[in-house]
């Protein structure tokens, strides 16, 4: 399964899903739409340093932290993630 945010992809792992996040600058995207930027998101420890490390990095998200994503914005996780099969998974799952 992929999961994708944006438009260009580099792929995490998230629990034990392969998700791809994109290299596009989430903060920038938090801050533009939603007053969230990375200065405000640290100084009012809305997500820990090591996270935002690991978003700005393509490494690992977790359940929790795609759940305070879409609190802070307002949205549900298929607002900002598209589950794509891959296509092991579709010959798999005959998709």
């Amino acid at each position: 399964m992929v999961c994708v945010f944006g438009l260009q992809r580099d792929t995490v792992t998230a629990g034990v899903y392969d998700v791809e996040i994109s290299a596009v600058d989430v903060f920038q995207f938090f801050g533009s739409k939603h007053g969230f930027n990375q200065t405000r998101i640290q100084k009012e420890n809305l997500l820990p340093r090591q996270t935002i490390t690991n978003i700005r990095a393509g490494k690992n998200i977790t359940l929790e932290t795609l759940n305070k994503i879409c609190v802070m914005c307002g949205l549900q996780p298929g607002d900002i993630i598209e589950v794509i099969p891959t296509d092991e998974e579709k010959i798999k799952y005959r998709i």
